[in-house]
């Protein structure tokens, strides 16, 4: 007997991907439990067919840098994604850019700077960095830095709110330009 898969078909082996498309594009429109009476499913087949959805939307979006002045709302921009992966049940860390910059230090004074970056920088499926223009960093702290956005990059979504240019963070940063998504 030959066993294969179906890729049309959803995570739920009962629905396709196009219906749960659909479904989650109902549910940014109305609740849950609505969408659940217009289509007379279960509630919670809705609501695992919109997590889905949202799983997706958050694979296809990919890095995400956020820059402007203070006050205008990029920390509230950045964590609407982290709050949307984590329903979605993704493993999501939101930082200040102060947090890893310490740590980053500190881990390679010790000589655990691999073990580090695997355990806490590579872990989260979606990092989200706030906060990288307020930080002076000297050119070590911005080389550490570099290397967790580079190693980061090819992981999965990252969000990082920036109140300067990137240069204010060493120019190390600016020698490498990674393609990203920019919301002005």
């Amino acid at each position: 007997m030959k066993t294969g898969r179906l890729d049309f078909l959803a995570e739920n082996p009962f629905y396709t991907k196009r219906f749960a498309w659909h479904i989650g594009r109902r549910c940014r429109q109305s609740s849950v439990r609505d969408v659940a009476r217009e289509f007379r499913l279960d509630w919670q087949t809705v609501k695992a067919l919109n997590k889905q959805y949202m799983a997706e939307q958050l694979n296809r979006a990919g890095n995400v840098v956020l820059p402007g002045p203070s006050g205008v709302g990029k920390t509230h921009l950045a964590i609407s994604p982290g709050c949307l992966a984590a329903q979605a049940g993704m493993k999501t860390r939101f930082v200040s850019a102060a947090d890893p910059v310490v740590a980053l230090v500190a881990a390679q004074r010790q000589d655990r700077l691999t073990d580090f970056i695997k355990r806490n920088i590579m872990g989260p499926r979606m990092l989200i960095v706030d906060g990288t223009g307020y930080l002076p960093m000297s050119r070590d702290q911005a080389n550490l830095f570099f290397q967790v956005i580079a190693k980061r990059y090819e992981k999965g979504p990252d969000v990082a709110g920036q109140q300067l240019a990137i240069r204010a963070m060493g120019s190390s940063l600016c020698r490498r330009r990674h393609a990203h998504r920019r919301i002005a």
